[in-house]
């Protein structure tokens, strides 16, 4: 089962690649979303948060374009999607991905 954390990111990331958040409010996110898995046991969940607020801000600080942003914050969450068989957000619609 998907932990609660796990879920959120996915929906985050999920709803900026889909068009339905802005950055801003994915950014505003993660920053909370930090704090709260500060003494968390989940250590996948916890590389995965810092992964999006590194790509965030290289992206800020202008280092990343957004296509690589987006690109990378997809491969970010893409390890909970095959474990879950998941496919940005599409359950029981998985598909092999090359290289995996």
């Amino acid at each position: 089962m998907t932990s609660e954390y796990q879920s959120e990111a996915h929906d985050k990331i999920s709803g900026y690649l889909g068009g339905s958040a802005s950055l801003v409010d994915v950014e505003n996110w993660i920053w909370s979303f930090l704090g709260d898995l500060e003494n968390s046991q989940e250590d996948g969940v916890r590389n995965v948060a810092g992964t999006i607020g590194r790509l965030i801000s290289e992206y800020s600080h202008g280092d990343i374009s957004e296509d690589s942003l987006r690109r990378e914050l997809a491969l970010a969450i893409r390890p909970f999607e095959l474990k879950h068989n998941l496919v940005l957000g599409k359950a029981g619609d998985s598909q092999p991905v090359a290289g995996t």
